[in-house]
């Protein structure tokens, strides 16, 4: 056979793997906040396969994994024991209630730093994604229409910041779009976020590279 030939043989594998870093990856978010229940999920999806994590919380917490190939979703195992003797890490979920401060390695001043300077590592890479769609919608009310009335001005005023932010950190193909209805008649509240995320393959393995760098810098501080 022809040096050509076996020259052939390696580009192709090679333009091939080169080709798949560049395929979209999509990252779809949602979160539903009713009440005192919440559901949140996530998929990571590469052409038509993907991955789905999803949350509920309603008294008992639930998570659950899947494997979507096309239209179709395979449940998946996703908390194990780690070793004799410890419990899952679904179990250690429920011992802890929403909104109880989790136990950290880190006091509160070293964690804000260590945050930041993940931010900073990290800004790059997320001013190089682009959110296809981001829509928050926030329903409330009060016994007190006078205070629906204060909270809808503060909440317009927070949602412009947060705004800036968002312009400051990622980029946009559509505006970020933010609602806020006031309900005086009544004591309600419903949150619902949802998302979709754009990127290279290999930009997505170079942002995980990166977090788990970060990640360990300050797994490996808390020691001292």
């Amino acid at each position: 056979m022809a040096w050509y030939y076996y020259l052939l043989a390696a580009v192709i594998p090679c333009l091939m793997a080169v080709a798949v870093l560049f395929l979209p990856l999509r990252i779809f978010m949602f979160y539903l906040r009713e009440n005192k229940e919440d559901r949140a999920a996530i998929t990571v999806k590469i052409c038509r396969i993907g991955f789905k994590v999803k949350f509920f919380r309603n008294g008992e917490t639930e998570v659950t994994s899947l494997l979507r190939l096309g239209k179709k979703e395979f449940r998946l195992p996703l908390f194990r024991r780690s070793g004799p003797g410890r419990d899952s890490t679904a179990a250690e979920m429920g011992r802890h209630e929403f909104g109880v401060n989790m136990p950290v390695t880190l006091d509160g001043g070293n964690f804000i730093k260590a945050g930041l300077a993940g931010l900073k590592t990290v800004k790059p890479e997320l001013k190089k994604m682009a959110w296809k769609r981001f829509d928050l919608e926030v329903v409330y009310g009060l016994e007190d229409p006078s205070w629906v009335g204060l909270i809808f001005g503060a909440g317009w005023a927070l949602g412009g910041v947060v705004q800036g932010l968002l312009y400051h950190l990622f980029s946009f193909e559509a505006a970020p779009r933010f609602k806020i209805i006031p309900r005086f008649n009544c004591t309600v509240f419903t949150m619902r976020w949802e998302g979709e995320l754009t990127m290279p393959l290999f930009r997505g393995l170079k942002l995980l590279l990166l977090t788990r760098k970060i990640g360990g810098a300050i797994s490996g501080s808390s020691s001292h």
